[in-house]
């Protein structure tokens, strides 16, 4: 386990599991967001606005990867957290938090989304291997 991961597990309080992990199966790993969350806020990582991909908010849709009760349950709140992009190192694009903000967004019809875009260099602090628990 990462060092950072490792850290952040030790001073956490109260249950932890791996729902709050993005599962990005190509790679055969698990990234732990909320610590994520931690180190973008520590790094002080400012919020871009990314423009929203239509294809990619019809997959979201389509592939059963959010739940519409959560999108119309998140459609009540005035403000939501920025999502999660991860670069990785051929500079691929990944969404690893917030799909369903992003796809409320969408449906909304805003052109743009808040967001942290991640590097390698912090991300992978917090991955988890396959069978490393």
């Amino acid at each position: 386990m990462n060092p950072a991961l490792k850290e952040w597990l030790s001073q956490r309080t109260g249950p932890w599991s791996l729902v709050e992990c993005f599962d990005w199966w190509e790679r055969g790993t698990m990234i732990a967001i909320p610590p994520l969350r931690d180190a973008i806020r520590d790094a002080k990582i400012s919020i871009e606005y990314l423009p929203i991909n239509s294809l990619l908010v019809r997959q979201l849709i389509d592939r059963n990867t959010v739940a519409p009760d959560h999108v119309m349950e998140l459609s009540q709140k005035r403000e939501m957290v920025p999502v999660i992009f991860a670069i990785d190192e051929r500079g691929r694009q990944m969404l690893i938090d917030g799909n369903h903000r992003y796809v409320l967004m969408g449906l909304r019809g805003m052109k743009r989304v808040p967001c942290f875009v991640v590097y390698p260099a912090l991300w992978t602090q917090f991955e988890i291997k396959r069978g490393s628990r």
